[in-house]
């Protein structure tokens, strides 16, 4: 028996102790819930815990991801979708325009709602968005570009891709483009046979009977001041005489004008009945000139014959029917002086000072001077014609005006023949049969329209009544050249629109005609006409040499390298498809390798080969990619194409025919394979994506419980072993009591 060391109490504390131990280990399992809390409790455990829990979170992150890019799909499909239905409706149209039923202005306002339609389709290519990213304009999958404005790709999806090892493989760089080219054809049309109008026909309301109709129209400038005195009263006589003369030319319907001024008063239009500038009756004209100002002085009269001039401008040009001229006579009793100036000045200033040598045929001017048939002849060979106010006007002075207007106004001179075929670079249109109506009306009665399209581009001209024949030609030159950009392609640009004067051989074989030629070979280059049905069919534009694409060798090249991918590869048209990758189409200029060349002998553009052109793409990828998995490599990327109005053919939609119309319809057609394509590729991904997150969802749970099982307490288990531990702590702290007695024996034996 002894004191100071009691191994039975010792014992039992030592395993009180580690039931302590233990207590707390299982007490902060029942309160966290799990068996490893520290990397005491299991350090193999918990690393693999912890790598669970990484794949876990990542698992998780990836299925949000997914969402993601389902909601951006969703969005691209709310574009495409939006896009289809303004395709729809383009077909739609296009089906309309393609019945023969309408007329060029229902076409016209049919390619208004098209045109519109494009813009749009532009518009949300370019605003439908995700987070910023655009998403229908290929920038969400590749961005490029080249040093050549004509070679351009279209981008169908990405430029990346994974090999057969699942390693990233992008084919991002700069790539040659060498193109030679065998031209093909360019369009040629030809208009109607331009010739000169007959005298129209108008019914005869008694006997329903036709008869000739031609009219002129003379507009009388007359001088009222008083220093004019009763010389008024032979001015009206002398119009009378006047009008007759011209009327036994043969020249029925005269319509007169006037216009009365003083230097004081300046000019003062007169107005005829029913509120009209012109009548037909010669007693409106006496009553117009009974009232006479007094003399103020005639010195500043050239102003007021200026002034006089511009108050019947706008009526006196561009609004006339076919068969009417229009011819001014200026009246008045002195020199019409400034600085000095004579009455030939005067002339000469109001026939191109003023700018209305086209709005007049023919003027005279009337003063007191020498009345010499030798002073008459030279004025009358600059285009004007003196008159004297005290000469009979019924003689031979007026018999010699009247005829050039009978011959002007009808055609007639010389026992009235009809002017010979063809008319001359300066006839007007008014004399062009083609431009008068049946009923008689010419059709420029008003400015008209034309638009000239050739592929994406366009240009509009305007025709008036006053234009030549000449005039018209330059115009659709012009604008073939310069507006549709085709003058680049050649050194001579002449020669797009010319009218045939005097044949020669092939293309300008036949007299009388307009021919409109295009240097652009295939269907990119072919040239159509929209506007007024009445001026199309006084065109009447037919095509007598059909366009023919050019076939082209391609050879494509890393830039840097030189390394070919595609050599001489043989192409139809001017889109090559796959090139460099199944993603991208590239596109370049028709005209790459090829010059236009003026063969004069054979009157015709020659197409000419010169050599490869050589351009450059760079492509950069940009591609969106998804991330669909906890770990690398585990993405998806999605092929978002480009869906543009340019890259789907549609921005060269033109309606103004029908051959155009019904050819637009398998334009839209393809489009709409392109976007229904881009459609269902993304319905598939949108669909993989979902069947993704689904195995996502799956793998989280696998992975939740097996991260769980090597992680988490087993609470009955624990519980029990709770019970166990505070059951012998109980047992020790009672040996212990009964083992601390035992040295207490020692007294005992003590006393």
């Amino acid at each position: 028996m002894i004191i100071n060391h009691n191994l039975s109490s010792l014992s039992a504390f030592s395993s009180l102790r580690r039931n302590g131990a233990s207590m707390q280990k299982v007490m902060r399992s029942l309160t966290t819930g799990l068996r490893i809390n520290s990397a005491s409790d299991d350090a193999a455990g918990l690393a693999v815990s912890e790598r669970l829990r990484a794949q876990l979170r990542g698992v998780d992150q990836a299925i949000q991801n997914t969402q993601d890019g389902i909601s951006m799909l969703q969005t691209a499909e709310g574009g495409l979708e939006a896009v289809t239905s303004m395709l729809q409706r383009m077909r739609e149209l296009s089906v309309q325009a393609a019945n023969d039923v309408l007329t060029q202005q229902d076409r016209s306002m049919i390619q208004t709602e098209v045109d519109q339609l494009k813009k749009e389709i532009k518009r949300v290519t370019d605003t439908t968005k995700f987070n910023k990213k655009r998403l229908l304009n290929g920038e969400a999958s590749i961005l490029w570009s080249s040093d050549d404005e004509k070679l351009r790709a279209r981008v169908n999806g990405e430029l990346s891709d994974r090999d057969e090892y699942r390693q990233q493989r992008s084919i991002e760089g700069n790539y040659k483009f060498e193109i030679s080219a065998s031209p093909g054809k360019a369009q040629v049309q030809k208009s109607n046979i331009l010739e000169y109008s007959q005298i129209p026909q108008i019914e005869n309301e008694d006997d329903g009977t036709t008869e000739t109709s031609d009219s002129t129209k003379v507009l009388f400038l007359i001088d009222i001041s008083g220093s004019m005195g009763d010389d008024i009263q032979r001015v009206r006589d002398n119009i009378d005489s006047f009008i007759g003369n011209i009327k036994s030319q043969g020249v029925e319907n005269i319509q007169i004008g006037v216009c009365t001024y003083n230097a004081s008063s300046g000019a003062d239009a007169q107005t005829f009945l029913n509120g009209t500038l012109w009548s037909g009756d010669l007693e409106d004209i006496h009553d117009v000139l009974e009232p006479v100002a007094p003399y103020n002085g005639d010195m500043n009269n050239y102003e007021a014959v200026t002034a006089a001039v511009g108050i019947y401008s706008s009526s006196f040009s561009k609004n006339t029917s076919a068969s009417q001229k229009r011819y001014m006579v200026v009246i008045t009793d002195v020199d019409h002086n400034k600085s000095g100036g004579t009455e030939e000045s005067l002339l000469s200033s109001l026939n191109g000072g003023n700018g209305i040598e086209d709005d007049i045929q023919f003027s005279a001017i009337c003063p007191r001077v020498d009345s010499s048939s030798e002073f008459y002849s030279a004025v009358y060979n600059t285009g004007g014609l003196m008159f004297n106010i005290n000469q009979d006007w019924s003689g031979d002075l007026t018999t010699s005006f009247a005829s050039k207007i009978a011959t002007d106004t009808i055609g007639i001179e010389n026992g009235g023949e009809i002017s010979e075929f063809p008319p001359a670079k300066d006839t007007e249109l008014s004399y062009i049969s083609k431009f008068i109506s049946d009923s008689g009306s010419f059709v420029l009665d008003t400015p008209q329209d034309i638009t000239i399209t050739q592929g994406a581009n366009s240009s509009t001209i305007t025709l008036y009544a006053g234009d030549t024949i000449e005039e018209l030609t330059k115009k659709i030159n012009d604008a073939i050249a310069g507006d549709l950009g085709q003058a680049k392609y050649t050194n001579d640009y002449t020669h797009f629109a010319e009218y045939v004067y005097a044949s020669t051989k092939n293309s300008e074989s036949v007299e009388g005609t307009m021919i409109i030629r295009s240097i652009i070979p295939g269907e990119e280059g072919e040239i159509h006409f929209s506007g007024s049905e009445e001026i199309l069919n006084a065109l009447g534009l037919n095509t007598i040499q059909e366009s023919k694409e050019s076939e082209y060798k391609v050879s494509v090249s890393d830039a840097h390298s030189g390394e070919y991918i595609l050599r001489d590869a043989k192409v139809t048209g001017n889109v090559i498809q796959g090139a460099i990758t199944e993603s991208i189409d590239v596109e370049f200029d028709s005209m790459a390798g090829v010059i236009a060349e003026w063969d004069d002998k054979n009157k015709e553009y020659r197409l000419l080969s010169i050599g490869p052109r050589s351009s450059v793409l760079h492509l950069s990828d940009n591609a969106t990619k998804i991330q669909t998995g906890a770990n690398e490599g585990e993405d998806v990327v999605l092929k978002l194409g480009d869906v543009s109005a340019k890259t789907l053919g549609v921005d060269r939609i033109d309606l103004g025919t029908v051959e155009t119309a019904s050819r637009s319809i398998t334009i839209i057609d393809n489009a709409l394979d392109k976007v229904l394509t881009q459609r269902a590729r993304n319905a598939a991904q949108q669909s993989a994506l979902e069947q993704t997150m689904q195995t996502l969802m799956v793998a989280r749970e696998k992975i939740m419980k097996s991260e769980s099982t090597i992680r988490d307490a087993d609470m009955a288990k624990t519980m029990m072993e709770y019970v166990k531990i505070t059951t012998l702590n109980q047992a020790d702290v009672a040996v212990m009591s009964q083992a601390n007695q035992v040295p207490q024996s020692v007294l005992s034996i003590m006393r």
